[in-house]
């Protein structure tokens, strides 16, 4: 760096010994000055001389440079995606928002309270409550209706508006003509999400996603569950690159049953998926036999019965025996014991007509929270053999991607 001495030259100093100290004093300013600063500039093109400006780049970049920051100096932090304001001993977030990734943010040090984050690469915002952060719940605009076509197609509909409108990565995207998702064409991807149809594959779960390309809803099929664990990724997206260009999100899941056709559904207006089928041809019943001696619980699982992204499970249950009045008990998994010390959630009465006694069937239909492994249990209380029909079976399921409530 060029040195500076505004003591040279001194008066007496004649010219010809001090030509070296006056270039070295402007060479000195022009250093200083163009470090925070526009200097020079053309004077005759852009009155922009010695305007300030502030130092920009990463955190390494900003600590290679301001080695030594001294109070009041300014930092926009591209890695965090905010401005930096140094006072006299730490780097404090001089605006009241920033952007990047988790890791970015959990690193951030003296966090002003209110200070709202937009996590990259899990896709939520958060906010600096004064001691921790409070992630705000994401909830992303669906402006339509999934609807079963056919064996092989489903219909993203338009809303009341006559408008598809579905936010993907915080952009509304918009569509005034219904999407037609196809299983069978190249709507189909494979499970790296990133192009490509792999082969359709019946007895499986498939993932309708939607991409924004330029502003346009573009649907997806895949058998690819969205990632479900913040840990992993975005929650509601495809876990893959999207056709290497944009992320998809989830709008809901659909089943490819034994014969390699799309189950029969409709979505009600509150958000349930609901198999449209008989009680004997639905893809997940299951019919116990004629049970004896139940007096403690006995399990079924029903695990293959919910997509990944089902997060609540209806279920119906019928019951059909010549014996008047006897009485099932339904509980969840965690039920243990007699079921004269442990009653379920659910009781369902058959042949409630009396008269005869032979006066046969009942039905229920009830929801259930899904976990992990969902399993009933059921019995009845007495020893009663004469069952004749008893059908459980997955009416459907509600998620939190297909509606916003």
């Amino acid at each position: 760096m060029a040195s500076y001495d505004k003591t040279i030259p001194a008066g007496s100093t004649a010219f010809p010994t001090v030509d070296d100290n006056i270039r070295s004093n402007q060479d000195a300013v022009e250093e200083r000055l163009s470090a925070e600063h526009q200097f020079p500039s053309n004077p005759f093109t852009a009155n922009t001389s010695g305007r300030h400006k502030f130092g920009v780049g990463t955190t390494a970049t900003r600590d290679a440079t301001l080695t030594a920051p001294l109070s009041g100096m300014v930092w926009y932090n591209t890695s965090h995606g905010a401005w930096q304001i140094h006072n006299g001993s730490a780097w404090l977030s001089a605006g009241n928002s920033g952007v990047g990734t988790t890791a970015a943010r959990n690193a951030l040090t003296s966090v002003p309270t209110n200070f709202t984050w937009l996590s990259t690469d899990e896709g939520f915002t958060s906010y600096y409550n004064g001691t921790i952060w409070v992630t705000l719940a994401s909830k992303g605009l669906f402006h339509g209706r999934v609807s079963w076509a056919s064996i092989s197609t489903l219909t993203i509909g338009r809303g009341n508006a006559a408008k598809l409108r579905i936010e993907v990565d915080g952009v509304l995207t918009e569509s005034a003509a219904d999407l037609t998702v196809d299983l069978t064409s190249a709507d189909r991807e494979d499970t790296s999400g990133s192009g490509g149809s792999a082969s359709e594959t019946a007895s499986t779960w498939y993932y309708v996603y939607v991409a924004n390309v330029s502003g346009v809803p573009v649907e997806h099929i895949s058998f690819t569950a969205p990632v479900m664990d913040p840990a992993s990724g975005k929650v509601g997206y495809h876990p893959g690159t999207g056709n290497g260009l944009t992320t998809w999100r989830c709008i809901g899941a659909v089943f490819n049953n034994s014969g390699s056709d799309i189950q029969p559904f409709y979505v009600n207006a509150d958000g349930w998926w609901v198999f449209r089928t008989t009680p004997t041809a639905s893809p997940f019943t299951q019919t116990p036999g004629d049970p004896s001696a139940l007096t403690s619980y006995t399990s079924l699982a029903f695990t293959a019965g919910f997509p990944q992204t089902a997060r609540a499970g209806r279920f119906h249950v019928f019951q059909s025996a010549d014996a008047n009045g006897q009485l099932l008990h339904i509980a969840h998994e965690a039920v243990t014991g007699t079921i004269a010390a442990t009653r379920g959630f659910v009781e369902l009465q058959s042949g409630a007509g009396g008269g005869s006694g032979r006066d046969t069937g009942a039905t229920v239909m009830f929801d259930l929270p899904i976990d992990a492994t969902p399993t009933l249990k059921y019995g009845v209380e007495g020893a009663y053999t004469d069952f004749t029909v008893l059908r459980f079976r997955v009416l459907g399921w509600l998620d939190d991607f297909g509606l916003v409530k």
